[in-house]
């Protein structure tokens, strides 16, 4: 699965099935799924900030999940490897995303979701 950021700086990650690059420009390679993190497509001028915001939110929820998921699945390959340490942090860094997505859900509760 692929997917694809756009960022102002250019940044690059490898992680066997989730890329990322880091220079001017985010990629992550997930094999099917590309966006950007300023609006996608361009929005037009009539959209509200307050319907901005609530796509924005939605977008970063979502990326977030995206992201959990897949330390997750580090997690259970690395313990699968003996690496019971090293599972047991990125379990943490997955508990700590979806910790970051509950506070997305209440910005998003607040803007009537």
């Amino acid at each position: 699965m692929s997917h694809h950021h756009d960022h102002e700086d250019h940044h690059h990650h490898d992680h066997g099935d989730h890329h990322h690059e880091h220079e001017d420009h985010h990629h992550h390679d997930h094999e099917t799924h590309h966006h950007g993190h300023e609006p996608h497509p361009p929005e037009p001028e009539a959209m509200s900030f307050e319907e901005k915001m609530k796509k924005l939110l939605t977008h970063w929820r979502r990326h977030n999940a995206d992201h959990a998921r897949t330390y997750g699945d580090w997690a259970e390959k690395a313990r699968a490897h003996g690496m019971d340490e090293t599972a047991g942090l990125i379990h943490e860094i997955e508990e700590m995303t979806l910790a970051i997505n509950a506070k997305v859900d209440a910005a998003l509760e607040k803007l009537g979701r």
